[in-house]
């Protein structure tokens, strides 16, 4: 209910929920190519900020720096396929 209030003053119908913050940058490249220039980033800064897990089963999301590489990979993947 908070995102939609969010979208709501800004004009838009139908927020997006990104759980992660190390989304956001993906999420917006995205919308950007999807929606132009006409996108809204916003987040809870009350957040936890532990997001990495050390014992996770998906190796990406055990530190930033694995992450990093994740993250620089799928954008590769994502310019490919034309989503970026």
């Amino acid at each position: 209910m908070k995102a939609k209030k969010v979208a709501k003053t800004c004009g838009l119908h139908a927020p997006l929920l990104v759980a992660h913050p190390e989304h956001i940058q993906r999420c917006f490249f995205i919308a950007r190519k999807i929606f132009g220039k006409s996108t809204t980033v916003w987040f809870d800064a009350n957040a936890p900020t532990g997001w990495f897990d050390s014992k996770s089963v998906q190796p990406w999301t055990r530190g930033p720096n694995v992450w990093l590489i994740y993250e620089m990979l799928a954008r590769i993947h994502h310019r490919l396929h034309g989503w970026m």
